[in-house]
């Protein structure tokens, strides 16, 4: 569909998106995204779209008859060890979680979900995720220009961004990401709170670069 993701854009659909969510309007992520007209044929061009990770959390609390809270924790949250609870925040009172942002867990939880993804999807010996799953997930589905988008990816999986060293990379806002490296069955995770527009400063530090160097100096004490 047509979306615009631009954060500095108070008229984009992202910006609407989180007005929506802001204002805890009942269906509203829906309605706008009913509003979007068609713009590809889906699978054709890569689109980075929050809206649609919304639709996907929409769709599987819909096909199991779950809230996603519920679902997480009876699959992997309650079985895997981890220390806290982590949350979905709401889109609404009482409403649907909201799948495409505004989730939270502590940093030490990150790096075991990264441990859940380097095992293949296994909890306790239990294969909750087919055996292949991330092998697929974690291919190039869109080759993309490392200098051209935030991270420094060299394409987009199954909504996972492929960092150039082929590792399957979460990120969110502000230069948060988990960096998911199955070869060298490494997880790191970083969180950040990096400056955004219009506080930006002219010639400010490449924190892009120094992320990449850093979980490069990471892989490499490894050997």
């Amino acid at each position: 569909m047509k979306w615009s993701e631009v954060y500095s854009d108070k008229e984009s659909d992202v910006n609407h998106y989180s007005k929506s969510l802001a204002d805890k309007v009942p269906g509203g992520v829906l309605a706008l995204m009913k509003s979007r007209p068609k713009e590809t044929e889906p699978g054709s061009v890569f689109h980075y779209n929050s809206g649609d990770t919304y639709l996907l959390g929409a769709l599987i609390s819909s096909a199991t008859h779950k809230r996603l809270a519920d679902y997480m924790s009876e699959k992997i949250w309650a079985n895997f060890g981890m220390e806290a609870d982590g949350f979905y925040t709401l889109e609404s009172d009482g409403g649907q979680e909201i799948g495409g942002s505004r989730a939270g867990m502590t940093l030490r939880d990150f790096g075991r979900f990264g441990v859940f993804v380097v095992n293949g999807g296994i909890v306790n010996g239990q294969r909750v995720l087919p055996e292949h799953w991330f092998d697929e997930a974690g291919k190039i589905t869109f080759p993309l220009d490392p200098k051209a988008n935030t991270y420094g990816a060299a394409g987009y999986g199954y909504s996972w961004w492929i960092d150039p060293d082929g590792a399957m990379v979460a990120v969110g806002f502000a230069g948060q990401t988990i960096y998911i490296n199955r070869k060298e069955n490494l997880v790191v995770v970083t969180l950040s709170c990096w400056p955004q527009p219009p506080y930006l400063i002219p010639g400010d530090h490449d924190r892009k670069g120094a992320l990449h160097a850093f979980q490069g100096v990471v892989v490499s004490a490894l050997h």
